[in-house]
């Protein structure tokens, strides 16, 4: 080898090696590091902004259907755009972003038993966390109220039971598209590239679960410490799924699932006993 060539490879920007299945690529470590940077920002500028209007009244899904379309339109092109300029910088690939449908009905299948079991977790662990707070503070002490959900925050319980149409795109468009394959492509792109960054362990890539359960749990400070705590562990298990599938599908589906299962709790709940809905 000459001397300029050893020269050029010892000043070349460090480069990290993207192998997934049959799909080789590399990319400069610093896009890897700008694409987390850019992806990672989305969730805390949402929680900034829902801790300064935390004291708001107005639920953030308007209580009419067309109001329901537009913010649904919004919420999905306005990501598309900004997913558009973080793949620009980073050029994942489809096998990175954990995009193929592998195994026929099976994802489906496995969306739904993953829901109810991430429920029941999640039942588990808030009643445990909340006798633990009960036990140590007492059953008045300050805060207790901040350990509830606020899901009014989110939706107008009685526009669910107002309007069917309304109800229906909750179930479907809100809960497994805005939701749903929105939010679990961010975490798709968010484990893609801590996955590019450290690959070689799988303690690494658990970590890299935890760090993007909690910063998705900081994109929903509208919904109160109760709220938060109960997002972090629900992105935590579903990024646990899409790291033991390989595949975002399981996540999307389970994730539409909790939401859909949420709403109709909620239409429930204010169809037949309103004055239970602000213990949701």
């Amino acid at each position: 080898m000459l001397r300029g060539e050893i020269m050029d490879s010892e000043t070349a920007p460090p480069i990290i090696s993207n192998a997934v299945g049959a799909e080789t690529k590399t990319v400069a470590r610093w896009r890897w590091w700008l694409h987390l940077i850019l992806l990672g920002s989305l969730p805390l500028l949402v929680g900034v902004l829902g801790i300064i209007h935390r004291n708001r009244t107005i639920a953030a899904l308007p209580d009419t259907v067309p109001g329901l379309l537009r913010i649904s339109i919004y919420e999905t092109v306005f990501p598309v755009l900004f997913f558009a300029v973080v793949w620009l910088v980073s050029r994942p690939t489809a096998s990175q972003m954990l995009l193929p449908w592998r195994g026929g009905l099976m994802p489906i299948l496995l969306g739904f038993a993953y829901s109810f079991a991430l429920r029941v977790i999640i039942m588990i662990l808030v009643i445990a966390l909340v006798i633990i707070w009960v036990a140590i503070a007492g059953l008045h002490a300050p805060g207790m109220e901040n350990l509830r959900s606020q899901s009014e925050h989110l939706v107008n319980a009685a526009a669910l039971t107002r309007d069917p149409l309304y109800f229906v795109l909750c179930l479907t468009l809100i809960s497994f598209v805005v939701a749903g394959l929105r939010e679990e492509l961010w975490r798709a792109g968010m484990l893609a590239g801590c996955q590019a960054l450290f690959p070689a362990h799988w303690g690494g890539k658990m970590a890299g679960v935890i760090v993007v359960g909690v910063l998705f749990g900081l994109g929903h400070t509208t919904q109160g410490l109760g709220g938060v705590g109960v997002t972090t562990l629900l992105g935590m298990g579903l990024g646990a799924i899409m790291l033991w599938h390989r595949s975002i599908w399981e996540a999307v589906i389970a994730h539409g699932c909790f939401d859909a299962t949420t709403f109709a709790m909620m239409y429930l709940i204010m169809k037949y006993h309103p004055e239970l809905i602000q213990h949701l």
